[in-house]
């Protein structure tokens, strides 16, 4: 995989994250295969550009109605350097299958984009809704590789020692630092989008304020 950009896409058979992408099911399904995307994911710099913009939204690509299960198996896999240049994701219609069509689409500029690494914003370290978005989404990743279920009220307050996980540490380690990573640059891309909805709002007001003394003068 030499390519400056990469975009893999197709049915993984297995899910990123089981507590958004499954529902219905009892056990979490193909953990191995998920451990190997995961992987993928960490040696190559890649990103589930769905969960970008759909940070928490349900939404599946394959169910069966018994026993009802539902579960997003289709979706892309693309450099982190496309995610600048992402316009969208969604999950369309099914033809002459049980899967629907997954859509994605960039908006290049005329030049073409040099590869860069995302860095990641210090400042957001000050921001107390994504430090609670860092630890929640490190509680949900102990809860959904712990080997015997437990509270997840009280992880908290059970020693480190007890808690047993069904993957190795240097897995578990990238898993976190995977679903933080891609978590940090959804909530960036939001925070970014708020702050020039609000500035846009300012700046009509104050273009409004101007009108009214302009009027007035006249």
């Amino acid at each position: 995989m030499n390519d400056t950009f990469v975009i893999m896409g197709g049915d993984w058979n297995c899910v990123l994250d089981p507590s958004l992408d499954c529902d219905g099911y009892l056990h979490d399904n193909n953990p191995m295969a998920r451990n190997a995307i995961v992987s993928l994911l960490n040696d190559h710099q890649l990103s589930d550009p769905y969960r970008v913009i759909h940070t928490n939204k349900k939404a599946y690509t394959w169910r069966k109605l018994n026993p009802f299960k539902q579960v997003r198996l289709d979706y892309f896999l693309t450099s982190n350097e496309l995610l600048s240049v992402l316009d969208s994701v969604d999950i369309g219609l099914g033809y002459r299958s049980d899967h629907p069509l997954v859509n994605i689409k960039f908006v290049f500029n005329k030049q073409s984009p040099e590869r860069s690494h995302w860095k990641f914003n210090t400042s957001l370290l000050r921001d107390k809704e994504y430090v609670n978005l860092v630890k929640n989404t490190i509680r949900e990743t102990v809860l959904n590789y712990v080997a015997t279920p437990i509270n997840g009220e009280n992880i908290e307050n059970i020693p480190k020692q007890y808690i047993q996980f069904r993957i190795p540490e240097s897995l578990l380690l990238e898993v976190f630092l995977m679903n933080i990573r891609g978590k940090s640059i959804s909530y960036s891309s939001w925070k970014r989008k708020s702050y020039s909805i609000v500035k846009s709002k300012n700046l009509l007001m104050k273009l409004r304020q101007w009108k009214k003394i302009l009027q007035r003068s006249l």
